[in-house]
């Protein structure tokens, strides 16, 4: 290396405390000064508010407890029959249009309610609306919004939040796309794509999360912040909530209006998408589990293929307990030579004396198959009445089990599945649907799981929970001490947990969690988005976003500060030679 070299960049690095375009990463914290607004009284009649701070007209809809049928539909989440405390906000406001949102995050910070986000309902945790009995909170329903359009020169979509994934995967058929997405039908669109969206095409093409380029949202002053893919010429401010909304802590940062989203072309690529149902077979099982985990390490670094296994223990509502694999192996067109039916073949033959309900084996397109074939119940809840009361258990990790470890889980799996007599509904499923991810722009948790588990316990009487819980516990620590780890995911979390205390097993470093603790006290430092599972304040002074760099970015420099000392020595050796 040159001198001259040397000495402009042992001088970058003793001042890293600025960044490239001379930012101050110790700067303070600090949003832009926001609109001025009309102010309201909050003793008067809500939709009157919500008119003045929209500019004279409110387009939704407020529902409040006395409207007894309508607040009872509104407020119902996935999670409302089991956390059904969770589910009683002061009101609900039904949103049509994104100067709606505005109005109603005004409203709850001058009237100071606390704002839960719902697009969908789909919470474990009814973590999509609030319990007023706590404090005062809205409920902001974007459920409305569902704007959906297609630029098939571009493949891009521009989404409401409020589209649920079975008309989103029918107008991306309609048009000959395609992205990855959850295989839960009525899952909405503004809540998948701050989890991650998890399914069958990830282990391709990643998450759902990362099919998103850009997102409007009303921030906690009532101001509209257009975010885009972080670039040179974006600001600090879109960086970070670009960062912070995709994967961080899903309804802490903001109401989302509208998601951008890049799709890939059904064209460009072979597919082929396997299906087959065999009734439970525990020694059947474990073969066919050891056999996919020869598969899975022998080919571990491909993919190409991907597969979802379900065991579903549905014999007091269907007369019989099944096993499902489903299985996927795409590949750009041409590589299209390279597909081996035999891969998937031979871990269904190791299912031996196992009866057939259902095999598909289709080459199609991959839009056709998650439309028509993946995604799960769209005509109703995945689970039916009287199971109406459930208890989850999840775990995720970084490494394939081998055979030994996937038969002790089959093991496990086969003790409790019910019988005839029985008065519950039992669901298991792993998937390898997992793709490295990038995790400099998307804060989304452990980027290196490959894995995935998750255990649904569906049964009648809420007295019956003690029973489920006490397996639950064994189930878990079998998985874990199986799998090795114990990650966890926002939209798998369950029971009570509480991130401040458990933090380690939702973000893969102190460091990911405490920048997204910065960014929430940048964002809303009053904490207006708030639940059970949102993002806790941390503690930053005032910082100028449109003149710092990002949260992300002043970490890496502080930890470029810690080693300079280091390399001056080090230089000033060099510079004598």
């Amino acid at each position: 290396m040159k001198r001259s070299t040397l000495c402009l960049v042992l001088l970058a690095l003793s001042s890293s405390t600025v960044s490239a375009s001379g930012h101050d990463a110790t700067a303070p914290c600090k949003l832009p000064d926001p609109p001025a607004t009309e102010m309201v009284v909050c003793s008067d009649p809500i939709e009157d508010s919500l008119a003045k701070l929209g500019g004279g007209t409110f387009f939704g809809q407020v529902i409040i407890p006395e409207n007894t049928t309508q607040y009872t539909e509104a407020v119902k989440q996935y999670g409302s029959v089991t956390y059904f405390d969770r589910s009683k906000p002061s009101f609900v406001a039904v949103i049509q249009t994104e100067s709606d949102v505005q109005a109603a995050v005004r409203y709850a910070k001058q009237c100071t309610y606390g704002v839960a986000i719902r697009s969908g309902g789909h919470s474990y945790l009814a973590v999509s609306s609030c319990n007023s009995d706590d404090s005062p909170c809205m409920q902001i329903d974007v459920g409305e919004m569902k704007k959906l359009d297609v630029d098939t020169t571009t493949n891009q979509i521009i989404a409401g939040p409020g589209n649920r994934l079975d008309n989103l995967a029918d107008k991306l058929h309609e048009h000959g796309l395609f992205m990855p997405t959850g295989e839960c039908a009525k899952v909405g669109v503004g809540g998948h794509m701050q989890t991650g969206g998890f399914g069958l095409w990830t282990r391709h093409f990643g998450t759902f999360l990362e099919s998103v380029s850009g997102f409007r949202i009303v921030l906690a002053d009532g101001s509209v912040q257009d975010v885009q893919t972080p670039s040179d010429s974006t600001s600090r401010l879109n960086d970070d909530l670009f960062y912070a909304v995709l994967g961080g802590a899903s309804g802490s940062w903001g109401v989302v209006t509208e998601i951008t989203l890049n799709a890939v072309k059904d064209d460009a690529y072979f597919s082929a998408f396997w299906q087959v149902q065999l009734v439970w077979n525990a020694d059947g099982a474990e073969n066919m589990f050891r056999k996919w985990a020869q598969v899975a390490a022998a080919h571990e670094q491909d993919a190409r293929w991907s597969t979802h296994w379900t065991v579903v223990g549905a014999q007091p509502a269907m007369g019989v307990n099944y096993i499902e694999l489903e299985a996927s192996w795409v590949a750009p067109l041409a590589q299209a030579g390279d597909y081996d039916p035999s891969f998937f073949q031979d871990i269904f033959d190791a299912c031996t004396n196992c009866a057939v309900l259902k095999r598909v084996n289709v080459t199609e397109a991959m839009s056709a198959s998650l439309a028509n074939r993946y995604l799960c119940c769209r005509d109703g809840p995945e689970f039916p009445a009287p199971f109406r009361y459930y208890e989850k258990s999840f775990q995720q990790a970084s490494q394939f089990p081998d055979g030994d470890k996937t038969a002790a889980i089959v093991s496990k799996i086969d003790t409790f599945l019910p019988n005839e007599n029985s008065t519950f509904l039992f669901v298991f499923q792993l998937t390898t649907a997992f793709k490295p991810r990038d995790g400099a722009t998307r804060a989304l948790p452990f980027p290196g799981d490959k894995i995935g588990i998750v255990c649904d316990f569906f049964f009648p009487d809420p007295r019956m929970a003690p029973i489920f819980k006490e397996w639950k516990a064994d189930f878990t620590a079998v998985a874990v001490e199986n799998l090795g780890e114990d990650h966890q995911t926002f939209w798998g979390a369950y029971d009570d947990p509480d991130l401040a205390t458990m933090w380690a097993q939702f973000y893969e470093s102190e460091d990911k969690y405490e920048t997204l603790k910065d960014i929430k006290a940048c964002v809303d430092p009053e904490n207006l988005f708030t639940h059970l599972m949102s993002m806790p304040v941390g503690e930053v002074a005032e910082r100028e976003f449109k003149d710092a760099p990002s949260a992300a970015s002043a970490r890496a420099i502080s930890a470029w500060t810690s080693v300079a000392p280091f390399l001056l020595w080090f230089g000033s050796l060099q510079l004598r030679r």
